[in-house]
């Protein structure tokens, strides 16, 4: 772990970083010293008991590192362990459980009605190494009113409310954007709707509501997307806040604020989506909350955290996470200068830092962890055609 002592007692709104450890190739490797794969998709998972794990981390699509010190450091544990682009959720007394295993989009034809006969476990054996297991599973996702050919319930991790009520939302692309044998561009541009699925034992998923559609913000060139779910403090509402334009929709290439929308039905009904501030913005959000605090990271073409004290998402107060990620970070694995230190880029598609795509999670001890990449981009709006990929780590505590 790389130690920042000399960071101060207090950022705006009562945050302050206190590590920053650095996972990148060269600089940690599997127990066979080989290096890993990247990828731009990763999770952090929420804490979950065990003797030997506090909390662990999903670094692409086959490769863990995990902690057992509330994500202040971290170690590579395992290679070619399948996760993919998968939320976890607690699972038994002690282990983590994917939403199940999901076929690739698209579905042809379109479907209302969506399955999955697997799942992903994982667990702590007694020697503190992490095991993962394939279970037959019976997961559903029904009702959907529309057909879709694009389902992706894996996307987002769902919340559950005191009652045991879980409540997941889920981007799909509808049946009328298939035509003539042929599919709506793939991935988060364009079109698409997000939706709400609610499920009292976490495997069986009703159809509940549109939470906001392109219908509903035509104004867009993506529409609702990536999206993110929190039970705001007092566990009666929770907040979903999503991707618009986050610069890949045609042909503008936009990056704009978040869209956020408030259930107080466990997301059978939801609020008219209204725009968060001009500098709250633009990709794949992640939230949660740390006490009676809101926590936002994401960013694009900025590498960001939010942070919100009033308790429901109405005012923010941005942190620069690449400013504050180069003072811990060693040499070699910091952000460049322009990256770090800007506070605006054009709107163009590319990032010259990172893909500003977070992980974030709470320890449950007062703080949290966001997890981001690095990389040196191999050309000037390549799609993500990236060289020397890292990984980055940052643990956070919530003061009063």
């Amino acid at each position: 772990m790389v130690a920042v002592p000399d960071f101060p007692n207090a950022l705006p709104s009562a945050f302050f970083p206190d590590g920053v450890h650095v996972i990148g190739e060269g600089t940690i490797g599997p127990p066979s010293g080989d290096g890993f794969k990247p990828d731009e998709h990763y999770d952090c998972s929420p804490p979950f008991a065990g003797e030997k794990l506090r909390w662990c981390q999903a670094i692409g699509p086959d490769s863990w590192a995990v902690s057992s010190t509330g994500g202040r450091s971290f170690r590579l544990s395992e290679k070619n362990m399948s996760h993919g682009e998968s939320q976890l959720i607690p699972h038994g007394a002690n282990g983590l459980r994917t939403l199940g295993t999901w076929r690739p989009t698209p579905y042809d034809p379109p479907q209302r009605d969506f399955n999955a006969s697997q799942m992903q476990v994982y667990a702590i054996d007694p020697a503190g190494r992490l095991t993962q297991r394939t279970e037959s599973a019976d997961i559903r996702f029904t009702g959907l009113p529309t057909p879709a050919w694009e389902f992706s319930p894996a996307l987002n991790r769902p919340v559950r409310f005191a009652s045991g009520q879980w409540l997941q939302t889920v981007v799909v692309q509808s049946a009328q954007q298939f035509a003539n044998g042929t599919f709506a561009p793939m991935g988060p541009c364009c079109n698409d709707s997000v939706v709400a699925f609610g499920s009292s034992d976490g495997f069986r998923w009703q159809f509940l509501s549109v939470v906001a559609d392109k219908h509903q913000l035509p104004q867009f060139d993506e529409g609702p997307n990536e999206n993110t779910l929190a039970i705001l403090p007092g566990g009666k509402e929770a907040l979903c806040i999503f991707r618009v334009d986050g610069g890949d929709g045609r042909p503008r290439r936009r990056h704009l604020p978040y869209y956020k929308a408030y259930t107080s039905t466990q997301g059978r009904t939801w609020s008219k989506a209204v725009s968060l501030p001009a500098n709250v913005r633009s990709c794949r959000p992640r939230l949660i909350t740390v006490g009676s605090t809101l926590i936002l990271t994401g960013g694009r073409p900025l590498l960001s955290m939010w942070t919100s004290v009033d308790g429901r998402g109405d005012s923010w107060s941005a942190i620069n996470l690449a400013g504050w990620h180069n003072k811990g970070a060693p040499a070699g694995y910091r952000f460049s200068e322009q990256f770090a230190s800007s506070s605006d880029f054009s709107s163009g598609t590319a990032c010259t830092g990172s893909t500003c795509y977070t992980s974030l999670s709470g320890d449950g001890r007062g703080g949290g962890v966001v997890c981001y990449n690095l990389y040196e981009q191999a050309a000037a709006n390549a799609s993500w055609q990236t060289t020397n990929t890292s990984y980055a780590c940052m643990h956070f505590s919530v003061v009063a």
